[in-house]
C-alpha cells in the first residue's frame, strides 16, 4: 500500500510576526503617504508574476480610488515591460517601483491590501507571508492559491487573465477595511494549517 503525502509550506508565525514593523514606520521605509490605500505587491520581475498585465487593473482602480498606490516591490527582467505598461496607463506617479528590498515581508504592515496577479505559481511564499500578516488579500487563481485561501474565503481569487475582476476584487478588498474579516481568517488559516512545523 502507497501513500501520497503533500506537505506544504510553512511559515515561523512568531519569528514571522515579531519582526513586522509597525504601519507607520513600514509606510515611511516605503515612501507611501497615510491617506494613499496601498496595494502591494513582492515579486520577481519575471513573466509568470504577469506585472505588465497588472497594470490593467491598476488603472481601473485608481479611477475609483484616486488616492490608490500600487507597491511592487521587486526585481528582475521585465522591469522595462513593466515601465512601459505603466507609462501607457498613466500611472507613473500611482505605480511605485522601488526594486529588490531585503526582508520585504517585514514591511506588509504598510500595506492595506496584498494582490498576487501570477499567471503561474506553486505555493507562493509571499501569499503565506501575506495571509500570516493578516492582510485583505486578492489573488489570481493559480496554483496553491484557491487551497491557501479556501476557495476565497479567505481572500479574493479571479482568472489571471481577467484583470476587470481582479481590479474589482481589489476595490472590494480595500472596501472590507477596517473590519478586514478575510484577512483575520487568512492569518488564522495560516496559524492553523501552515506552521513551521
Amino acid at each position: 500500500r502507497k501513500e501520497l503525502l503533500g506537505i506544504p509550506n510553512g511559515i515561523d508565525i512568531k519569528k514571522f510576526r515579531d519582526a513586522l514593523l509597525p504601519r507607520e514606520e513600514a509606510r515611511q521605509k516605503l515612501g507611501v503617504r497615510p491617506e494613499d490605500i496601498v496595494f502591494g505587491t513582492v515579486a520577481n520581475f519575471f513573466p509568470p508574476k504577469n506585472l505588465p498585465n497588472y497594470m490593467a487593473a491598476c488603472s481601473l482602480v485608481r479611477k475609483e480610488l484616486p488616492n490608490a498606490r500600487f507597491l511592487i516591490i521587486g526585481e528582475g527582467r521585465e522591469r522595462a515591460a513593466i515601465e512601459q505598461k505603466r507609462n501607457e496607463h498613466d500611472l507613473q506617479s500611482h505605480v511605485l517601483l522601488p526594486g529588490a528590498i531585503e526582508n520585504a515581508g517585514t514591511l506588509l504592515k504598510g500595506f492595506d491590501v496584498f494582490v498576487l496577479p501570477s499567471s503561474k505559481e506553486g505555493m507562493s511564499f509571499a501569499l503565506l507571508e501575506a495571509m500570516a500578516a493578516g492582510l485583505p488579500i486578492t489573488a489570481t487563481d493559480v496554483g496553491a492559491a484557491s487551497y491557501m485561501l479556501e476557495d476565497g474565503a479567505c481572500g479574493w481569487l479571479s482568472d489571471f487573465r481577467d484583470m476587470n475582476q481582479l481590479a474589482a476584487n481589489m476595490i472590494e478588498a480595500a472596501m472590507s477595511l477596517p473590519e478586514n474579516k478575510k484577512g483575520r481568517l487568512a492569518a488564522e488559516k495560516a496559524e492553523r494549517d501552515f506552521p513551521l512545523e
